[in-house]
């Protein structure tokens, strides 16, 4: 069953920087506003590009290489261990 909020995890491959956010609503502008203004803080080599699994709140993934240069790739359906770091 789903719920009305999430928690959205960032975690950068190599440094392993990270970042919890709690999306009260999982409303697709409030997490990409969020996204873009915590990825644009690092390094450009550390926002070469993002994967998503393909939960409800990503459908303004465009939004990102416009806004921050930051390509987006999605997870296959039921292979969300290719995100890389966060385990589900």
């Amino acid at each position: 069953m789903n719920g009305n909020a999430n928690i959205a995890s960032l975690v950068e491959r190599k440094t392993r920087f990270a970042a919890l956010f709690r999306n009260n609503d999982r409303s697709t502008t409030h997490l990409m506003d969020w996204l873009m203004e915590i990825v644009d803080r690092l390094p450009q080599l550390a926002r070469q590009s993002i994967t998503f699994d393909r939960g409800i709140e990503f459908p303004s993934w465009r939004k990102l290489k416009p806004g921050i240069g930051t390509e987006v790739w999605f997870c296959d359906p039921q292979a969300s261990w290719q995100k890389g770091s966060v385990e589900t």
